[in-house]
């Protein structure tokens, strides 16, 4: 029986590799899911996670903390960030210091942290981040009462009746 299931094991992790590296390369398409602007977010957000990680007191630098990309759901990805402590009695300060500098580098770098749970109209609506952290000339986006009023419009400019 348990070898039955340490063969399934590795069939099922053997199909997932596959399956994402048919979407890596293109070979597979999901819906909704666009490769060329989803690697460039992970390593912009893989750094931020990193250097959030070498700022908490508690990690050690070696090995380096590295990032894994958990889950691709249907609003959300989730991230995990994998460090090594030599004092595991600490790891709930630890974690809290690594969340709040993890927030700070998001923060300075004008990432929002969206998840399902929370819900932003962005026309009109400022961006989730502490006024702290935002560029001084930040305005808020203007409302867009009627977003398809170009929609019709001929070359010149003038509206088609």
């Amino acid at each position: 029986m348990v070898l039955l299931i340490a063969l399934l094991t590795l069939f099922v992790i053997k199909v997932c590799r596959l399956v994402f590296n048919g979407i890596g390369q293109g070979r597979i398409r999901l819906a909704g899911f666009y490769p060329e602007w989803a690697s460039p977010t992970f390593g912009i957000l893989r750094f931020l996670i990193i250097a959030a990680a070498r700022d908490t007191s508690g990690l050690e630098e070696e090995p380096p903390p590295f990032v894994y990309q958990t889950l691709l759901g249907d609003a959300s990805v989730s991230y995990e960030i994998n460090a090594v402590t030599r004092a595991p009695g600490k790891a709930p300060r630890i974690t809290s210091e690594l969340h709040g500098h993890i927030l700070d580098r998001f923060r300075g770098a004008g990432v929002e942290i969206a998840s399902p749970s929370y819900a932003a109209v962005r026309d009109g609506n400022r961006i989730a981040v502490p006024d702290g952290h935002l560029p001084a000339e930040y305005v808020p986006p203007p409302w867009r009462i009627h977003p398809f009023e170009g929609l019709f419009r001929k070359q010149g400019g003038a509206t088609e009746k």
